[in-house]
């Protein structure tokens, strides 16, 4: 994973806030293991998207993670929690809707080779087959002068 819990947990959002944006029950509260699994199950859907728009240009998945993948993809997941419910933090919500516009411009700058992710390990150019390669032989063994006269 790109970013964690401790990425997105107290650093980005509060446990209250998260508790009432991903809790469907105020009665019975998620606790401290379920609120983490509850974030946790959204950061492969950022990561993905991530690869997505990456694996042109770089391998995937990124290891180590580049600064700014971790941000990029903590960012994403802080949008997607928001998401469920934007009307209880109207602000906040359109905050990490900016900052996901952010990541996902950044992406499609990755992915057509405007922008480059510091750190993170580039593919190799993809050979073609007219892409220049050296042709080793021996002699020929049949010649215009060994077939005369067949």
């Amino acid at each position: 994973m790109y970013s964690t819990y401790a990425d997105i947990a107290v650093k980005r959002i509060s446990l209250a806030d998260l508790q009432q944006l991903l809790c469907d029950d105020p009665a019975n509260p998620f606790t401290d293991v379920q609120l983490q699994a509850a974030v946790e199950a959204l950061i492969p859907d950022a990561d993905s998207m991530i690869d997505s728009y990456a694996t042109r240009w770089y391998v995937v998945p990124m290891d180590p993670i580049p600064a700014i993948v971790k941000k990029s993809s903590a960012d994403m997941v802080c949008h997607s929690i928001y998401q469920r419910r934007p009307f209880l933090f109207e602000g906040a919500a359109k905050t990490w809707a900016d900052a996901y516009t952010a990541a996902m411009s950044w992406l499609k700058d990755i992915a057509a080779g405007k922008a480059i992710i510091e750190g993170a390990s580039r593919k190799l150019p993809a050979t073609t087959p007219n892409s220049g390669g050296v042709v080793i032989s021996t002699d020929p063994t049949f010649t215009k002068d060994s077939l005369k006269g067949l």
